[in-house]
């Protein structure tokens, strides 16, 4: 029976495990959220705006998962009247609009040329 006893001896180091790593990512998630809290209650302080949109592959997947935790960092930093007065919204254009707004440049640039062109002839 000495293989049980060390079976189970290595599953309960790997929940161990687990549970150390699990607690260190949410750590990290919860710092991340307090400073996108303090960054945008800056915003919402100087700028009182009526919305705050979320967007690129980290915001998306955030407001996905934590929106109401990213709201209420922003809500418990911000001054209490700005604070009270905005809508916190995931973006809609998707994950990929870094992407696409870097193949757009090089396509103004040609546009910008084309129109150059036409003018001097």
């Amino acid at each position: 029976m000495p293989h049980r006893h060390l079976h189970h001896r290595a599953g309960d180091a790997a929940a161990a495990l687990h549970r150390q790593l699990h607690g260190a990512a949410a750590a990290v998630l919860d710092d991340a959220i307090g400073a996108l809290g303090d960054g945008l209650a800056n915003l919402v302080n100087r700028t009182n705006p009526q919305r705050i949109v979320l967007g690129g592959w980290v915001g998306i997947r955030l407001m996905g998962a934590v929106a109401d935790r990213v709201e209420a960092a922003v809500r418990n930093s911000a001054p209490e009247r700005p604070g009270s007065q905005f809508e916190l919204l995931p973006s809609t254009f998707g994950g990929d609009t870094v992407a696409i707004g870097a193949a757009i440049l090089p396509l103004e640039r040609l546009i910008r040329e084309a129109r150059g062109w036409r003018r001097e002839r």
